[in-house]
């Protein structure tokens, strides 16, 4: 059978909109961030057109388990997805699963102007101009499958320095339940330089999400 897919811009309420489609019988929804885009719409139009990400998708999270919806679908986002580092960030938040485009675009030559939307792609990719295709357009599936090849080790690096086997254990996950795994971890390396990096980077990455978790709950910052 078809899964009925979903796709809603992360906005302020953007969360009641995914109780709502959950409700319906949705099976995937998609949030998508304001940034990012492959270009098929107007500078104009992906400018000013939402919010980042991971406010969308956390607000959808707290909503859809606060109605007890969580389960009936499953969670998707995109939007300017590149690194590891999102993936990861995009899992505590809780998507299941991540959308790429930009990436794996620029990987194959595409140089980012913005201009797919007019047939007339300077480097033969989101074009149906034949002459521009055989002139200009060097990608090879290879260049796309090297891409996500460094976005897998950069997310098992990342997992592994916070003691995460699976990533499926870090979906969802509240900063308070890494805290104490992340301490663990880092003990024995935290005078290394590398210990100290990836400690930091880990640092950042518990600020970021307890900042928007409680811009989202509307709490005050401690």
């Amino acid at each position: 059978d078809a899964l009925v897919s979903v796709k809603l811009v992360a906005e302020p309420g953007v969360g009641t909109i995914a109780a709502g489609v959950a409700k319906a019988y949705a099976d995937l929804i998609t949030i998508s961030g304001y940034d990012g885009g492959t270009g098929a719409s107007p500078l104009a139009s992906v400018k000013y057109a939402g919010s980042p990400w991971e406010l969308g998708l956390s607000e959808a999270q707290q909503v859809l388990r606060a109605n007890g919806l969580r389960g009936r679908v499953r969670v998707q986002t995109d939007g300017g997805l590149k690194t590891g580092l999102d993936v990861i960030k995009a899992a505590i938040l809780g998507a299941e699963s991540f959308g790429f485009g930009t990436g794996p675009m620029v990987a194959l030559g595409c140089k980012y102007l913005r201009i797919c939307h007019l047939n007339n792609c300077a480097t033969g990719i989101a074009t149906q101009n034949d002459k521009l295709r055989k002139e200009h357009f060097i990608g090879l599936p290879d260049m796309v499958v090297n891409y996500f090849k460094f976005v897998a080790e950069e997310t098992r690096e990342l997992m592994a320095s916070l003691g995460i086997r699976q990533l499926t254990d870090l979906i969802g996950r509240t900063v308070a339940d890494l805290d104490e795994e992340t301490l663990v971890v880092f003990k024995p390396v935290w005078r290394t330089r590398y210990g100290i990096i990836q400690a930091i980077r880990v640092v950042v990455l518990r600020h970021l999400a307890h900042t928007l978790l409680v811009v989202c709950r509307g709490d005050d910052l401690q």
